[in-house]
């Protein structure tokens, strides 16, 4: 007679493989849909963070900007892609405006703000797409520290 194996598992432990296997399977399905909530939470504020924000605000083109002076201003450019990661995106304050936009076009010329200067040529940008933004009428420092951290252009733009 041939002798064959004859491996048999107590009941209790074929319970506990089972009942083990189930919520396993429960964490790695809670897992998955917690990897797409997040991931389509983090698209709806990338786009809210900026974008939203700025429609309501007054804007205006490079021949325009005599017409304004002091206050808090972001500098971006049209027709730019809102679903990237990089937010082309300046914010300032200044007590004139025209200075200190003449002042900042002679700095990109120059290559003295390197991050600007090389978003321009990577995308093959002219200073006719720059669009102001007039985010407040005054100058504020606290608010432009707001702004900079709600659109957060220290990581992810110019600032």
């Amino acid at each position: 007679m041939s002798e064959s194996a004859n491996f048999k598992l107590p009941i209790w432990a074929i319970v506990v493989i089972v009942v083990l296997s189930i919520i396993g399977i429960v964490f790695a399905l809670w897992g998955v849909m917690s990897s797409f909530y997040v991931a389509s939470k983090q698209k709806v504020n990338k786009k809210t963070n900026w974008a939203q924000h700025f429609r309501k605000k007054p804007s205006f083109s490079l021949n325009e900007i005599f017409n304004y002076k002091q206050g808090v201003y972001a500098i971006t450019f049209k027709g730019i892609n809102v679903e990237d990661f990089f937010i082309p995106v300046y914010i300032f304050t200044t007590d004139n405006l025209g200075k200190e936009i003449t002042k900042l076009i002679s700095e990109i010329n120059e290559d003295r703000t390197h991050k600007i200067k090389n978003y321009m040529d990577l995308n093959d940008i002219e200073f006719n797409r720059v669009v102001i933004i007039q985010l407040f009428e005054e100058k504020d420092n606290q608010k432009m520290k707001e702004w900079i951290k709600k659109i957060d252009s220290k990581n992810r733009g110019f600032n």
